[in-house]
This record gives C-alpha cells, structure tokens and sequence, in this order.
C-alpha cells in the first residue's frame, strides 16, 4: 500500500464515530479486543499495472468491522462510510492527489459467535 494513502486513511478512520486508536487497525488486531473493531488493508486489485505513460493509480483498500452485536456493527459502517464517502477533499497526500474515493462493496459475513462487516472503497490516484 502507499504509505501516505495508508497514514491517510489511518487518521481519517480515527474521525468516525466510534473508531479510535484502541478499535482501529492496519492490517491486523491484536488479540482479546473489548467490543467491536475494525481492521483495514489493501485488498488484490484485478486491474493493477502502472504503465510509465500512466500518473494514475488504484489502490482497492477493504475496512473490515468484527463484532458481536450486528447493530452496532451496523452504526460503525454509517459512520465510516459518513467519513468516506466522497472525501477525496479531505486526503492530502504527498505524492498523489486523491481524485476519487467511490465505495464498491458491502456485506455481512458471520463466524461462529462474531459477526463481520466488510467493506470496500476504490481510490482513484494521480500521481503529483
């Protein structure tokens, strides 16, 4: 992943209601998290190839929110997706300008006891 899109997108998640620095992660959580939390992470973009002749970029990058009531879980995505749905004015980054961040997916998954809700933004990058 970028660095600056992922430090970006780190401190714009800690803004959404109900994330913090204790719920909100790159990647990977730690173990025995209290309550509900999410994990972000670059996910596989089909379409990945950066010719020389090109400036622009895309970066898919999935929030994955793990909990155990599915309402709350509900009220994390509204928030998150409050914060970045249509944000781009929001991102400055150093080395690209964010041209378009557009949500691509949603959808619930369960394991066992905890409950998942995924979802995935596609940002759009111009290199500066």
């Amino acid at each position: 992943m970028i660095t600056s899109l992922r430090k970006a997108i780190y401190s714009t998640g800690l803004t959404v209601t109900g994330l913090n620095a204790a719920n909100f992660f790159f990647k990977e959580a730690p173990q025995n998290i209290p309550g509900s939390y999410c994990v972000f992470s670059e996910v596989s973009n089909p379409y990945a190839g950066r010719t020389t002749m090109s400036k622009f970029e895309e970066s898919y990058v999935q929030f994955t929110l793990y909990g155990m009531n599915q309402e709350e879980l509900e009220t994390l995505v509204k928030n998150l997706r409050a914060t970045f749905d249509d944000a781009e004015s929001s991102f400055s980054l150093s080395d690209y300008y964010v041209l378009r961040i557009d949500w691509s997916l949603s959808r619930d998954v369960q394991l066992e006891d905890v409950k998942q809700l995924i979802v995935q933004y596609k940002f759009r990058l111009q290199q500066k």
